[in-house]
């Protein structure tokens, strides 16, 4: 095998796309289609692409919810493991593609972990997973060959007109208000300020990169 691929949010849209091309290829993977939960209907649709692939490629579902930091650890943990230990080549290509919109209600925030507060769930699914993600699997890539690709999104760039709600009067340029906002959206500004915040946790990716 020349490599491991990982695509997260493979069940669904680009993910699901990104994962039919690489078990398209004639080379030969270890491709990890990450879910968040692989009894989920969403994720029947890859379940099937992979059995219904009859090329060499070796594809699991691998879960890992990225709102979870403990999640997050012990997917990196295992993945490490077993690159360390010849159970998986080197990481060739790591393609975070998942992602997290609202479009409706009220702000949504992960769950405390240990003594670690709760996120705004844009800033912690697009943004800080995909820090934590990349930081803990650089030492699994393939030193040479290897490549991290993150999806973005146009929505980053606040220079658009279509983004010009991003400006600081609608949405304060401030990471801790952004990671921990003090308060909801005004009443019917909910949709925008979620559109807002998924415009932000992009551009911090975008600055990361």
């Amino acid at each position: 095998m020349p490599g491991t691929i990982i695509v997260t949010g493979a069940a669904g849209g680009l993910g699901y796309a990104i994962a039919e091309t690489v078990l398209n290829r004639n080379e030969s993977y270890n491709c990890l289609f990450t879910v968040r939960d692989k009894d989920a209907a969403r994720a029947k649709p890859l379940h099937d692409l992979i059995v219904s692939n009859g090329n060499n490629n070796e594809a699991s579902t691998p879960e890992i919810d990225l709102s979870r930091l403990d999640s997050i650890r012990a997917f990196a943990t295992d993945l490490i493991a077993k690159v360390s230990s010849g159970k998986l080549p080197p990481i060739k290509a790591f393609i975070l593609n998942a992602a997290f919109f609202m479009e409706r209600g009220n702000l949504q925030f992960t769950q405390d972990d240990k003594d670690v507060k709760g996120f705004e769930m844009h800033f912690a699914v697009n943004y800080l997973a995909n820090f934590l993600l990349t930081l803990l699997l650089l030492e699994s890539m393939d030193r040479e060959h290897g490549r991290i690709v993150y999806v973005s999104s146009w929505k980053h760039d606040p220079a658009l007109k279509a983004n010009q709600g991003h400006q600081p009067e609608k949405l304060k340029w401030d990471l801790e208000e952004l990671a921990h906002p003090k308060g909801q959206a005004g009443a019917g500004d909910e949709a925008a300020d979620a559109t807002r915040r998924y415009g932000a946790s992009k551009l911090g990716l975008v600055m990361f990169m």
